[in-house]
């Protein structure tokens, strides 16, 4: 198994960090099927590759605040973590089977977790698989 170091840049992957974060925040933001499926979407969600943790903020389907790291005082509703291994797999283009989505990956892959209050997740699933699918065109390779 290779180290996460290698990992972020396998495949020409682009890294994970809030410059890319950011990105994905614009991508939604600007994002017209998100703009229909996510005006119920009031959440802060939690994603962490490796060691490194985010936080997307949205209100209304729209990405108001990006967070990056992990203090005492930011509470997240649901998240998604995971080794960057399994994330490569995520944001590889195809994604291989039980990595192409976070419904597969929760269901059958180990080192994938959901946190948090699966029923608001459940609540905006339309939502949040577009809000995955525009992560996974940011996240593929160059």
């Amino acid at each position: 198994m290779q180290s996460s170091e290698s990992l972020s840049n396998a495949g020409g992957l682009p890294p994970r960090d809030a410059a890319w974060f950011r990105q994905v925040a614009q991508c939604i933001n600007d994002d017209p099927e998100m703009d229909l499926v996510g005006q119920h979407l009031n959440a802060t969600v939690a994603f962490a590759f490796g060691a490194q943790r985010h936080h997307l903020v949205l209100q209304h389907g729209k990405v108001v605040d990006v967070r990056h790291g992990k203090k005492l005082d930011w509470r997240v509703d649901f998240g998604f973590r995971a080794p960057d291994a399994v994330w490569d797999k995520f944001f590889s283009r195809p994604a291989p089977p039980l990595y192409n989505s976070v419904f597969a990956m929760a269901m059958r892959v180990d080192e994938f977790e959901m946190e948090g209050d699966t029923l608001l997740f459940a609540q905006n699933a339309r939502s949040m698989t577009r809000l995955l699918e525009l992560m996974q065109i940011q996240g593929q390779p160059q």
